[in-house]
């Protein structure tokens, strides 16, 4: 049985609750699973949803909610992570953390690392992170 071509969308919204990561990272490996992607390539993408939802909640406030959309479509899966910038300190973090997490770092280029495409947006008080991981099917031993 053939992958429909339809597209799905799956929507998550979580707080800075760190432990609510796994269900981001398990929907991202489920969809690679259901692809048959190589196994590399299927934990790139579920390990730089993972880091970029973690960039996300180094910059939260208090009562900010993230959000997470994955497209998947029969050739890639699409993440979008999006929260809103927190305009002092994020309650969670250091000062020096909260430094780190407004300027750009080693997270953008580690996450540009594990996807074939990685956008980083900041516009009226939000972010956004776009990935995009076209999926490459295992290979098959003849």
């Amino acid at each position: 049985m053939g992958i429909s071509a339809e597209h799905t969308r799956t929507e998550l919204r979580f707080n800075g609750d760190e432990r609510l990561l796994a269900g981001v990272r398990g929907a991202i490996e489920h969809i690679g699973r259901r692809h048959d992607v190589a196994d590399e390539e299927r934990i790139d993408a579920a390990v730089a949803a993972e880091q970029a939802c973690r960039k996300a909640i180094l910059q939260m406030e208090d009562d900010s909610l993230c959000v997470v959309t994955i497209d998947d479509f029969e050739d890639r899966v699409e993440v979008s992570v999006e929260s809103p910038r927190c305009s002092g300190h994020a309650r969670r973090n250091s000062p020096a953390e909260n430094v780190m997490a407004l300027q750009p770092d080693e997270r953008e280029a580690e996450i540009k690392k594990r996807v074939d495409r990685a956008d980083f947006e900041a516009s009226n008080g939000r972010a956004r992170t776009t990935l995009v991981k076209y999926f490459y099917k295992k290979r098959t031993h003849s």
